[in-house]
């Protein structure tokens, strides 16, 4: 009990510490600014998954190259790639690192647009070991947006019609109808859901980089899931610049976060997660990503703690 407690104490300071207000300045037009979503495909092990990533078309520094970031929730802090800045750095000089502290890079005074929103920022971290070695001119991925983009602000992701905007409008200015999920955190980083599995309270970070899992949890908590079919073992997903194990089972439980409903919805393990085997389900119980709000529309309002779901 006093672990637990301790735990829960720490986690509370951690999010504080993690949640970071890196764009000071945010300028939108009247009308809320809608964005496509751009979704990747890809594998674990020879399995093909639909909608694995979730993209954002940018534009850097008022550069009319036309370039993608990933929206990632997991992560608190938005950053460019090492590697794709490098070989952009030639034919665009602005995109050069200008500031170092240690053995750490950054772009200084940075300016997105995503479509007509813009957000400012004095410097974004560059991660030197991110990126593919063979630029993509196709659909060229310079960083993830993190956490740290609707911070003050509201994130709105349409799954109905795969679109999103950034604003800094309400949850009711946006949307009155939502149906807000009660007991959810989103104030600081991680996003936390409160959810249910076969009506037991468990609890869930929200993270849009996880798109394939609707649930994601610990190996050990998978396999006390009642299911009619065995556990599948696949290899492998990419965890940045490592690759996961990954197992699987279709689970006879029902899971539900706010008005969702999900039956015999794939639930996956991974060693990666077995931290939460040390907390209370209720605190945390793992990963839901973007899966079981496919067809929905939800709404995120960091300024006033709100989550909010349109069927």
């Amino acid at each position: 009990m006093i672990l637990v407690t301790s735990t829960v104490i720490y986690y509370h300071y951690w999010r504080g510490s993690q949640t970071l207000n890196t764009f000071y300045d945010f300028s939108e037009p009247a009308l809320i600014d809608y964005n496509p979503i751009y979704w990747k495909t890809g594998n674990i092990g020879d399995l093909e998954i639909e909608k694995t990533a979730l993209f954002v078309q940018v534009k850097v520094n008022g550069l009319d190259q036309k370039f993608y970031m990933q929206l990632d929730t997991g992560t608190p802090e938005t950053v460019f790639y090492g590697k794709i800045i490098t070989q952009l750095t030639d034919k665009l000089p602005s995109l050069k690192p200008q500031h170092q502290i240690g053995s750490t890079y950054y772009l200084n005074k940075v300016l997105l647009h995503v479509g007509k929103t813009k957000l400012k920022a004095k410097q974004i971290r560059i991660l030197p070991s991110m990126g593919n070695a063979v630029l993509d001119t196709s659909f060229t991925v310079i960083g993830t947006l993190g956490f740290d983009v609707l911070v003050n602000r509201t994130l709105v992701l349409n799954f109905k019609k795969n679109k999103l905007a950034i604003t800094s409008k309400d949850i009711d200015k946006i949307n009155a109808n939502a149906h807000l999920v009660k007991g959810a955190s989103v104030s600081q980083f991680p996003i936390l859901l409160p959810a249910t599995i076969n009506h037991r309270q468990v609890r869930f970070f929200y993270d849009s980089g996880s798109s394939m899992f609707s649930v994601l949890t610990s190996v050990r908590n998978l396999s006390k899931l009642k299911s009619d079919v065995k556990t599948d073992s696949l290899c492998c997903v990419n965890n940045w610049t490592r690759q996961l194990m990954v197992y699987r089972k279709t689970i006879t439980s029902k899971i539900k976060i706010g008005t969702i409903l999900a039956n015999n919805k794939y639930v996956y393990g991974m060693d990666i997660m077995g931290k939460v085997d040390y907390l209370p389900d209720w605190f945390l119980y793992g990963i839901t990503g973007n899966k079981l709000f496919d067809n929905k529309i939800i709404i995120i309002d960091n300024k006033n703690n709100q989550f909010g779901i349109i069927d």
